[in-house]
């Protein structure tokens, strides 16, 4: 298991105003550290590249200055994520 850097925040439990870049992060550090596959280096480059390509367009949350709730700026992410295995950026192999 792993945790982000800052830990758990749970005092922002259920209120859907966290920042997940940083557990964004982890998952894909876990990724690059622990699955030796070209598919998984894929996947965790896809990640670290949506979480900045949504900063760098300004989706960010609250506590950055942006308007993104917790899912909003997930599901930016995701589908950056998504965009980027669809049109075939994310190279395999």
């Amino acid at each position: 298991m792993a945790d982000a850097p800052h830990g758990t925040a749970p005092t922002l439990y259920g209120k859907n105003d966290a920042n997940p870049m940083a557990m964004n992060q982890a998952g894909a550090a876990l990724l690059l550290s622990y699955v030796k596959s070209a598919e998984a280096q894929a996947a965790s480059q896809a990640i670290y590249t949506a979480v900045a390509d949504a900063v760098h367009n300004g989706h960010v949350t609250t506590d950055l200055g942006g308007s993104l709730s917790t899912k909003d700026f997930s599901d930016a992410v995701i589908d950056r994520i998504r965009e980027s295995f669809v049109n075939g950026e994310q190279k395999t192999g």
